[in-house]
């Protein structure tokens, strides 16, 4: 399903045609109901691990370059990067003292082939925010600022796609679309302090999540064997 089609499920069984504004049986507008889908969203992936919350994110790397700022971005598992001709290689993880520590002038040092990289902060205090504040987002920055155009490869568990427009989709609405609505309406029972509505989506979610926590139970006792094998 498409963000149309979970919104108009979503005003259909939340009772709630306020939350989007229908201009003919195939297609309407926003009014609010989308807020309570994206939360659904964030809280399914949130609360269920998947084969499909694993992502790679590519940034286009120029000489000098040295930071990747990426948006919803959850965890940074692992860093490559991979060359003109497409040879692959992977950068060391360290921490951020001991990057500091070795790379104290950070885009100041000079250009070489990228060796270490950390998770880096990527946001100003509040007091700053006029400074370039970049709350949406994470950073990894690699050491030491390159010298040569590369593609930086980032592996890492990622958030799923927020739906912005009618024909989207994502993880969720393709593959347990019952699962997305649900979220939505038990965010919007949450909004208004409903407690005993909450539980009971809760009850619902929770009932099909165990049923997907079997099948990547199973899939990875496969993967096991085949490994072992």
């Amino acid at each position: 399903m498409n963000l149309l089609e979970i919104r108009q499920q979503f005003v259909t069984l939340s009772g709630r045609a306020d939350l989007a504004t229908t201009t003919d049986d195939t297609n309407d507008t926003n009014n609010g109901a989308d807020f309570f889908i994206a939360n659904g969203t964030r809280w399914l992936d949130l609360a269920q691990e998947t084969d499909k919350e694993a992502a790679q994110f590519d940034a286009a790397f120029a000489i000098g370059d040295w930071r990747v700022l990426m948006e919803n971005c959850r965890v940074v598992k692992e860093v490559w990067y991979r060359d003109s001709e497409g040879s692959r290689t992977e950068i060391d993880v360290v921490s951020q003292d001991k990057l500091r520590e070795d790379y104290p002038k950070l885009s100041g040092e000079d250009n070489g082939t990228p060796t270490k990289w950390a998770s880096y902060v990527s946001r100003f205090a509040p007091t700053q925010v006029g400074s370039g504040q970049q709350i949406k987002y994470n950073s990894v920055v690699i050491m030491p600022p390159t010298d040569a155009a590369v593609t930086i490869e980032i592996f890492g568990v990622f958030h799923s796609l927020e739906l912005k427009s009618n024909i989207q989709q994502n993880y969720w609405s393709v593959n347990y679309p019952d699962l997305l609505v649900l979220s939505a309406l038990m965010s919007l029972e949450g909004f208004y302090r409903n407690t005993q509505g909450v539980n009971d989506y809760l009850n619902q979610i929770n009932t099909i999540l165990r049923g997907i926590d079997v099948d990547s139970a199973d899939a990875t006792t496969v993967e096991s064997l085949q490994m072992e094998g």
